[in-house]
């Protein structure tokens, strides 16, 4: 399995269930304790949400006091964990993202950008999907196997990156809208370097 990997080949909407998250969450009595200013920013939250065609499943603060995030883009289920505490403009979001029989999980580190595309485009994110579905792999790949793992962004790193970034951005402007909380800038002299990093695929039971 690990020499398929190695030998990869580098050349190689109906009505979004999401709405109805998106308008109980924005009723009148939802946002009936929170002030007038309050309630144009949770509407303005999820209106982000909304207009970037997020099948919103979930997105809630939990005990914790973590905001978790579940939601499908072109029918691929993302989730992940925001946490709120000390964040700042460089964003590190480590996500599930499922696929029909597979699981990955994707460590990011991306900025904070406001400069959105109209659309947010996965199509790099889909070929790096389609890619490990191709292998067939039917035993857990973890970061043991780094160098395999790493070989299956070739070609591809920088799109996934970018798309990554463009997801992170929407989801944490979005939530810094609906739960009120504020991002400190750090300058450029303290941001790290962006990276994404394939840290385990697990083969999911039919």
């Amino acid at each position: 399995m690990l020499k398929g990997i190695s030998n990869i080949d580098k050349s190689t909407s109906a009505e979004n269930s999401g709405r109805n998250l998106y308008r109980r969450y924005i009723t009148i009595d939802n946002i009936r304790q929170t002030d007038a200013h309050d309630s144009i920013n949770i509407s303005k939250g999820y209106r982000i949400l909304r207009d970037y065609d997020i099948d919103l499943k979930r997105f809630k603060k939990n005990e914790s006091g973590l905001i978790e995030i579940k939601f499908e883009l072109l029918k691929i289920e993302f989730c992940t964990l925001l946490s709120t505490e000390n964040l700042t403009n460089l964003l590190k979001f480590n996500y599930e993202v499922q696929n029909h029989n597979f699981s990955a999980s994707v460590l990011t580190r991306t900025l904070l950008t406001e400069h959105y595309e109209e659309l947010l485009k996965i199509n790099n994110i889909l070929f790096l999907l389609d890619r490990i579905s191709s292998l067939k792999i039917d035993n857990e790949i973890n970061i043991a196997n780094t160098r395999a793992l790493s070989n299956l962004l070739d070609g591809a790193y920088h799109g996934v990156l970018n798309e990554f970034k463009q997801i992170n951005s929407v989801l944490t402007t979005a939530a810094k809208n609906i739960f009120n909380f504020s991002i400190k800038k750090l300058p450029e002299s303290e941001l790290e370097n962006e990276f994404i990093i394939i840290d385990k695929i697990s083969p999911l039971n039919e």
